[in-house]
């Protein structure tokens, strides 16, 4: 069973493989891309605070320049954040993207059916990344309870928000359609976020380094 198993990947591969090659080369007609993200957003915290963490979703758009120029802006919003009904935001941001690659060597020598799928996947997908920088401006609405100072969980301290936010963003193309993952790390600039602290109410801790992973699908075109 296992035999027959890696025998229908195999063929899978090789007509996968003879499709990317020709995707490769006519990748240049596809200078746009649309898709649609999942992510959360989670605060580096103090000693002795909390995490601030929502999730949301994102649409994303991109255009491509030249050979390796790409920029992007992205709509969403975040729930389940301290004190606030919803956080909007948009971020627009502009990097490098590299060439697609694919892999098409597959070890002989590999040990375990896992180490072997996941090298006839990594054949399967032409994949590239993305290095982008940019700022991101947003608006949150707070909740009722955010007029009561919480200890524990963080209060709304500036409706508006502006950030700087840089990051990696990966692709694994198949077709017109790419699985995306992004690992991006946020500077906030507009101090929108503060917890206070019971043991002392006077001190307070405002968080200003945020991370922000997500995947998604998106399609080019």
């Amino acid at each position: 069973m296992r035999i027959l198993f890696l025998f229908i990947m195999l063929i899978i591969t090789s007509i996968s493989a003879c499709f990317s090659q020709e995707k490769t080369e006519t990748s240049s007609k596809y200078y746009n891309d649309i898709g649609l993200q999942f992510g959360v957003m989670v605060s580096v915290k103090s000693q002795n605070s909390s995490y601030l963490f929502g999730s949301g979703y994102s649409l994303n758009y991109g255009h491509h320049y030249g050979r390796n120029g790409v920029g992007r802006i992205a709509v969403g919003y975040l729930m389940e954040l301290d004190n606030t009904k919803q956080l909007s935001y948009a971020t627009i941001t502009y990097g490098y993207r590299s060439s697609i690659r694919r892999s098409i060597d597959v070890s002989s020598t590999t040990s375990s059916v896992g180490d072997l799928l996941f090298q006839l996947l990594q054949s399967v997908f032409p994949r590239n990344y993305e290095l982008s920088v940019g700022p991101t401006i947003g608006y949150i609405t707070e909740s009722e309870s955010n007029s009561i100072l919480n200890y524990h969980e963080y209060n709304v301290n500036n409706n508006y928000l502006l950030s700087l936010d840089a990051g990696l963003r990966l692709h694994y193309n198949l077709w017109r359609f790419r699985l995306t993952g992004n690992m991006f790390a946020a500077y906030n600039l507009t101090n929108n976020f503060k917890y206070h602290f019971q043991s002392n109410p006077e001190a307070s801790y405002t968080p200003k380094w945020f991370f922000k992973p997500s995947v998604g699908l998106s399609f080019a075109f």
